[in-house]
């Protein structure tokens, strides 16, 4: 079973946070990863589990139609910049199937941490801006397989081009 943390992409500046758009930049850092996930089919999800906020669905929505993929995108509380990744834990216990969860920080660090340490203290990964962390589950056990951010991939594909 395969999980993929993905931080959204850079968001414009805004009063309402929940509101914020993805800039300019942020849907060039899409392009980007979209790119290298089509290249690498290294991102296979039946599921995009995203939070509230514009800038996560706008993130997830824009990787699932760069990837023609047929994943559902599902809005999940508890996902919001603050919140007690405890409960999306017990939501993964059950989930058999890939699920991309795009959210936001520090959430997504201490989502990992839990995963992997099996209790919440200071995370160790720190996801950027449209990064990407895989982490698997087997025989119970949850291990890191990769993480890739968009600025790891354009040095990739500027040596390929």
């Amino acid at each position: 079973m395969l999980i993929y943390l993905i931080r959204h992409a850079h968001a414009l500046a805004g009063e309402d946070d929940a509101a914020r758009p993805l800039s300019p930049k942020g849907k060039r850092q899409i392009r980007i990863m979209t790119r290298f996930l089509q290249e690498s089919g290294r991102l296979k999800t039946s599921e995009f589990w995203h939070s509230p906020l514009v800038r996560a669905k706008d993130t997830a929505n824009r990787l699932a139609e760069g990837l023609h993929c047929k994943a559902s995108l599902t809005e999940k509380s508890g996902m919001e910049p603050a919140s007690d990744p405890t409960e999306l834990v017990k939501r993964l216990a059950k989930q058999r199937r890939p699920v991309a969860i795009v959210g936001h920080e520090p959430h997504l660090s201490t989502l990992a941490t839990l995963l992997l340490l099996g209790r919440a203290e200071q995370p160790f990964l720190v996801l950027k801006k449209c990064s990407i962390t895989a982490l698997e589950r087997k025989a119970g056990r949850w291990r890191l397989r990769w993480q890739i951010s968009p600025k790891d991939v354009s040095r990739s594909l500027a040596e390929k081009d």
